[in-house]
């Protein structure tokens, strides 16, 4: 299980969705609980709000960064918080 929160990671580094998409496949077919595969998306959109972040800073500098901190924050302070309590 710990192997495919890591592949989500590293999907949602690039892109959203194909790693959605092929979640929901997986759901469909019944290789993979529901149950999982949210928390998996749910990981897949933390990992890509933090690449975004990354990006950010590094091709438009503080300012920028500065200006995408607070809605980039809550989104994954958010995203967390949904993984942890459910």
């Amino acid at each position: 299980e710990r192997e495919l929160f890591l592949v989500a990671a590293i999907s949602g580094l690039a892109d959203v969705d194909a790693a959605t998409l092929s979640t929901a496949q997986l759901v469909e077919a019944h290789k993979l609980q529901p149950d999982l595969a949210w928390r998996m998306i749910v990981t897949v959109l933390l990992a890509n709000t933090l690449s975004k972040a990354g990006l950010a800073f590094l091709l438009g500098g503080r300012r920028l960064f500065g200006r995408i901190l607070l809605p980039f924050g809550v989104s994954v302070l958010v995203g967390l918080l949904v993984l942890v309590m459910y």
